[in-house]
């Protein structure tokens, strides 16, 4: 448990950099000064080792089953987590969605955290978003049922 997580803390820098593809110049000493100052919190190995304890999670697909609410996905395409096939599985959060004309893609050049990466395209994607389901462009009747 420490033991890993100071073997992580020590690559900070390079990891952060392969999971942002696109722009690693987002890497910044502040972005790891911060990362590494959170995974030193006394608190920190618990929150990992929680995670051993808690029930097999409910997958994307069964979640989005029930899900009959307006979803934005703003994902990186560029994502080297989860094997690189972020591109590949983007389309089908709108097969799994109950109301796929509810669901608005936003792919980005991005990897792991577009929210960082490209900030003003997630942004515009955000506003665009909230406009569209304020203005009941997002089908309103299914979201009453």
């Amino acid at each position: 448990g420490n033991l890993a997580i100071a073997l992580l803390r020590s690559n900070v820098e390079g990891f952060c950099r392969q999971v942002y593809p696109t722009r690693p110049d987002m890497v910044d000493a502040r972005l790891v000064a911060n990362i590494i100052r959170d995974s030193k919190d006394p608190g920190g190995y618990s929150v990992l080792a929680s995670g051993a304890k808690l029930p097999p999670p409910r997958t994307k697909n069964e979640l989005l089953a029930e899900f009959r609410r307006p979803l934005l996905v703003a994902q990186g395409l560029n994502d080297p987590l989860g094997g690189g096939i972020a591109k590949s599985r983007f389309p089908l959060y709108e097969e799994a969605h109950p109301e796929p004309g509810m669901v608005r893609l936003v792919g980005l050049d991005a990897g792991h955290c577009p929210h960082h990466e490209t900030p003003d395209e997630v942004a515009a994607a955000i506003r665009s978003f909230v406009s569209e389901v304020v203005a009941g462009g997002m089908r309103e009747e299914a979201v009453a049922r």
